[in-house]
């Protein structure tokens, strides 16, 4: 820590936090010079090689479950520069909760514990000198800590502005080539599951499907329509379903009109038994191909260690048990909840 001298105050120009004759500021960033100057030329470090050790030396252990001798070295090395004696002989979960106790120390007023405890779900306890579970823990300042705590809030302006229910928005651009640009976003909760997220994908599917023989065969009224569902666990568990087309703006309400159609089919009679069984082989296919890629490997380890949740085990019998009924019963439980926003963009009329 760094004394400030009584001549420093609050007409000074670097002056956060100041509230007294007597100041003190953390020395670790603090710009001496800035106190004569009034400016302070520091740049603000985002990682340094510590952290990079850090994550080496955690990630190492969690995929393999021993440290290895690069990992100690690394630890060991940190340790040293601050006079403390080295790390051995440890198992995985200590060796674990040796790394976050020096993440905690070396970085601490870096900006990174607060990520660490979404992370880890475990917050440090100065007193007891261990990690505890993150919920109801409560820290030096008298602060309990519950689930709430891991998320950004979402703003006010944003919330007001956007309740649930259903949302409309169509308006005029003079484009060189007459066009109208659709897009439907449906949305809900759903929970978080492997049956439930390739229902989404099913659904997804299977819309595209029917769009294509309505809106651009039977119709002719555009090109294609997208169609791509998602269940998203963060901030919260919530499903989208976003529906987008161009079409000519004469068409567009009526385009409009026949994509709620095809919802409203699908739950009143399910899918079309020849196009979910084309689904199925499609998607039993990818998951084969999909086995060889590490982009696959890395999204499902992703799920795994920071979701919590497996996205692999029991895939192609999940795929194959899936039936109509069960899709039918998605659909309603999903659209259901009249959750619905439609911004149009279009060079015609906006009724």
């Amino acid at each position: 820590m760094y004394s400030l001298p009584q001549s420093y105050n609050q007409t000074s120009k670097c002056k956060r936090c100041i509230s007294s004759n007597a100041y003190t500021a953390l020395y670790k960033y603090f710009d001496v010079e800035a106190v004569t100057t009034g400016k302070c030329d520091l740049n603000f470090t985002l990682y340094r090689l510590p952290e990079v050790m850090f994550i080496y030396a955690e990630s190492y252990t969690m995929a393999t479950g021993n440290p290895d001798q690069l990992s100690y070295d690394m630890i060991n090395s940190i340790r040293n520069r601050a006079g403390l004696s080295p790390l051995s002989g440890l198992n995985k979960d200590e060796f674990i909760q040796a790394v976050w106790k020096e993440r905690a120390h070396e970085l601490c007023y870096e900006n990174k514990e607060y990520f660490d405890i979404q992370r880890t779900h475990k917050a440090y306890n100065l007193k007891t000198d261990r990690f505890e579970n993150y919920n109801s823990f409560t820290n030096e300042s008298g602060t309990t800590f519950s689930e709430k705590y891991l998320l950004w809030p979402i703003p006010s302006t944003e919330t007001d502005v956007n309740p649930k229910g259903e949302h409309k928005n169509v308006f005029h651009r003079e484009l060189q080539t007459q066009k109208a640009t659709v897009c439907i976003i449906r949305s809900g909760e759903c929970e978080y599951t492997l049956k439930n997220q390739l229902m989404m994908s099913m659904l997804s599917q299977l819309l595209t499907m029917e769009y294509t023989e309505t809106v651009r065969e039977d119709e002719g009224a555009s090109y294609g329509v997208g169609v791509s569902g998602d269940i998203s666990l963060y901030p919260k568990v919530e499903a989208t379903l976003q529906i987008s087309f161009d079409t000519n703006p004469e068409k567009r309400a009526k385009m409009s009109s026949l994509i709620d159609k095809g919802i409203n089919d699908f739950i009143a009679n399910g899918p079309k038994a020849e196009n979910l069984q084309k689904v199925k082989e499609y998607m039993l296919k990818n998951y084969e191909a999909n086995q060889k890629e590490n982009g696959y490997w890395m999204n499902i380890l992703y799920s795994y260690f920071w979701e919590n949740s497996d996205m692999a085990t029991g895939y192609a019998d999940t795929v194959n048990g899936i039936t109509a009924a069960d899709l039918q019963h998605f659909a309603k439980d999903f659209f259901s909840q009249n959750n619905r926003i439609e911004v149009s963009m279009t060079s015609g009329d906006t009724k």
